[in-house]
């Protein structure tokens, strides 16, 4: 746009830089169009008309221009020194192109206050406006329902979103799990706060020698040595057959343990306390 054309656009996100760099690095995971641009020498992730900045200390403060600054939720960073800096003057607009979360600054500027407070707590007068604009690269609802459909998880664990939204998103989860027969748990913990999910792991071991001389029944209990091995098959051994089967020895140990009884026994004589002495011998 001609009459834009003369306005300097500033990008102050360290975050945006690193994902630039890596998606230039990986330039042949991109689609042909990319491809195509990097052989001919125009390189898509360079922006002529955008200016890197590490710090706001670059920016030309004289007249219009448009600031990308992080974080998007105001909390802290260059995007909050350049609001607290801009917010009295009815010249400038803050645009909001995320996800307002709950708590954050960039959520109450979105009900129009007229005053907010600095982090130096002084009170500010809010003149700017105030506009927001869905650009979010979080996943919507029907993204949602098909990621979970295609995976089919048991449990789905619901995090870092508005919890008015995130109870209708579970809600409506678990409605469609109940309507199409899933088995379906949706979990919605609170900031620090744990949940339990059981698993069950199948573990194939193959039984020889003499367990293996009768067949086995469902549910009947096996009792053997299990031997692992590092990228062989697991067996389940009678103990005398582990030495014929592996290049495990079997050997003989004892062990001497001490225990001291707290009792005192004058009737015995003993004028203290009393150990005793358990010998115990095994394969």
């Amino acid at each position: 746009h001609r009459q834009l054309q003369g306005i300097p656009i500033y990008q102050a996100s360290g975050v945006a830089r690193k994902a630039l760099n890596v998606f230039a690095t990986y330039v042949a995971m991109m689609n042909q169009d990319i491809q195509k641009a990097i052989q001919f020498h125009r390189n898509p992730f360079h922006f002529k008309h955008v200016q890197v900045l590490k710090g706001g200390a670059a920016i030309d403060d004289c007249g219009p221009c448009v600031v990308m600054a992080t974080p998007s939720m105001l909390q802290s960073g260059l995007s909050r020194d350049l609001f607290e800096a801009w917010c009295e003057s009815s010249a400038n607009t803050i645009i909001i192109a995320d996800f307002a979360v709950q708590g954050t600054l960039a959520r109450d500027i979105l009900a129009s206050p007229t005053h907010v407070m600095s982090r130096q707590g002084v009170k500010l007068p809010l003149r700017a406006k105030v506009e927001a604009i869905s650009f979010s690269a979080h996943a919507d609802f029907d993204q949602t329902r098909q990621f979970l459909e295609e995976l089919a998880p048991p449990h789905v664990v619901l995090v870092h979103g508005e919890f008015n939204e995130m109870m209708r998103l579970r809600t409506a989860l678990e409605r469609e799990a109940a309507q199409k027969g899933w088995d379906r748990t949706v979990h919605t913990p609170k900031t620090d706060s744990s949940i339990f999910i059981p698993f069950t792991q199948t573990h194939t071991a193959a039984v020889r020698g003499r367990l293996a001389e009768q067949p086995a029944k469902a549910g009947q209990t096996l009792r053997g040595v299990l031997v692992q091995r590092g990228g062989a098959t697991d067996q389940i051994l009678h103990p005398e057959d582990v030495s014929t089967f592996t290049k495990l020895t079997v050997g003989e140990w004892l062990v001497d343990g001490c225990a001291t009884c707290g009792r005192w026994f004058h009737g015995l004589g003993v004028a203290g306390k009393l150990a005793l002495v358990v010998r115990r011998g095994g394969r």
